[in-house]
């Protein structure tokens, strides 16, 4: 016979091995035709708490293939793609049933492709040549409230 702890107490104990099933990061998925950036974003992601980097491509079609396996509950995506689009990217996002927060990151942030993104889904937009530090704060704050709603109360 066993006998089962209480949640709260399996939730209040911090390093236990129990504990670790509980535990939900945000999963976050990079595209962008930069090895260079991405691997400064994953540098800059890696110390926001909660965040999970589960994968980068960089063409459409590799990001569209492994989004769609993948799951992510955030794609970062930049405009200009090795091969495609972004704008590829997010058509074939807002066609499937599970829709990530998608956050545009390009050096092209005119107002005709921060029109052009919103209107096919886009739900933050910023320009890689000063925003890096929005970015990352804009993905913490999206962690903050991913962790707080899959939470139990």
């Amino acid at each position: 016979m066993f006998s089962l702890l209480p949640l709260t107490y399996l939730l209040q104990r911090k390093n236990c091995k129990d504990c670790l099933s509980w535990q939900m990061n945000m999963k976050v998925f990079i595209v962008d035709n930069s090895t260079v950036v991405i691997g400064r974003l994953r540098s800059l992601l890696a110390d926001v708490k909660d965040v999970e980097i589960i994968g980068t491509a960089q063409t459409s079609i590799e990001a569209i293939e492994n989004i769609n396996v993948s799951h992510p509950d955030v794609v970062i995506l930049d405009v200009q793609l090795g091969e495609g689009s972004g704008f590829k990217v997010l058509e074939s996002l807002g066609a499937t049933t599970h829709s990530p927060i998608v956050i545009m990151f390009t050096n092209l942030p005119t107002m005709h492709h921060y029109q052009k993104c919103k209107t096919l889904g886009a739900n933050y937009f910023f320009d890689k040549s000063n925003e890096f530090e929005a970015l990352r704060q804009t993905v913490q704050s999206l962690s903050e409230k991913f962790l707080y709603q899959h939470t139990f109360h």
